[in-house]
């Protein structure tokens, strides 16, 4: 009975990750026309904004990967490259990065224009994103296709994907994680001070944190196996409790895939 209430909060779940990333795909997307062909393009589109300015940050990509690169300067500045091919009903332009700031809240979107078909999106584009180290704000990271690498982060990280893989390495805020397909891997070599959340349809999870974390755990897979390096007992296909005093949390749900905890 237990287990059977397990898988059932698994699928629901699995259907909010679904209906989460449907939206990510929906607003990066655009129509199929008839009658295309298949052009490629050089991508090469630059940036800059003061970080000071925004307390929220979103990033959108088609088939973009994103990379977060935590630095030293003052400006927020991004980095858009690669070559891509894209089938369009005619040699038009290619895709870009569209900006919206809006009040304290700023948007960047990779867009298809009009007559380019986002399903026959093939290479991999580049968007890096160079972030203040004193930036603690929110960064929410949505990509369709393309992979996410965050490092060195201060502030909350909201990271959803249809299908690729997300990397996280010594963030310092709390993280929510969603993707349908793609694999999770989140590393912090300090004692873990911050919330974590993974929620995967498809994918295994592989977390490695310091032997010194205390943090309170709820791990849950439907078809996989749960390995610990930390005292946890498991139950089925699923465990709970406490490591330590349990100073944060971590939630850890995968339908089909692995969880692995490490401690370095």
């Amino acid at each position: 009975m237990k287990q059977r209430i397990i898988n059932e909060e698994l699928r629901k779940i699995a259907l909010t990750i679904v209906m989460i990333v449907m939206m990510v795909v929906v607003s990066a997307c655009a129509i199929t026309p008839r009658g295309w062909s298949n052009h490629k393009y050089n991508i090469n589109q630059e940036d800059k904004f003061s970080a000071e300015a925004f307390k929220s940050i979103t990033v959108s990509t088609v088939g973009a990967d994103i990379k977060v690169i935590v630095t030293n300067e003052k400006e927020l500045r991004f980095h858009y490259y690669g070559d891509v091919t894209i089938a369009s009903t005619r040699n038009s332009l290619g895709p870009y990065i569209d900006i919206d700031e809006t009040g304290s809240s700023l948007v960047l979107a990779e867009k298809l224009r009009s007559g380019l078909n986002s399903i026959s999106y093939k290479g991999r584009a580049k968007l890096d994103i160079y972030m203040p180290k004193k930036y603690e704000g929110q960064s929410k990271l949505n990509s369709a296709s393309g992979d996410v690498y965050i490092n060195n982060f201060g502030g909350y990280g909201d990271i959803n994907t249809a299908s690729g893989d997300i990397n996280i390495e010594n963030c310092r805020g709390d993280f929510d994680v969603n993707t349908a397909s793609g694999n999770v891997t989140y590393r912090k070599d300090a004692a873990l001070k911050s919330d974590l959340a993974i929620n995967l349809v498809s994918g295994d999870i592989d977390i490695s944190i310091s032997k010194d974390s205390e943090f309170n755990f709820k791990l849950r897979t439907v078809s996989g196996k749960i390995k610990c390096d930390f005292p946890v007992t498991l139950e089925g296909r699923g465990a709970e409790g406490t490591v330590g005093g349990g100073k944060n949390d971590i939630s850890l749900n995968t339908v089909s895939g692995n969880i692995t905890i490490k401690n370095n």
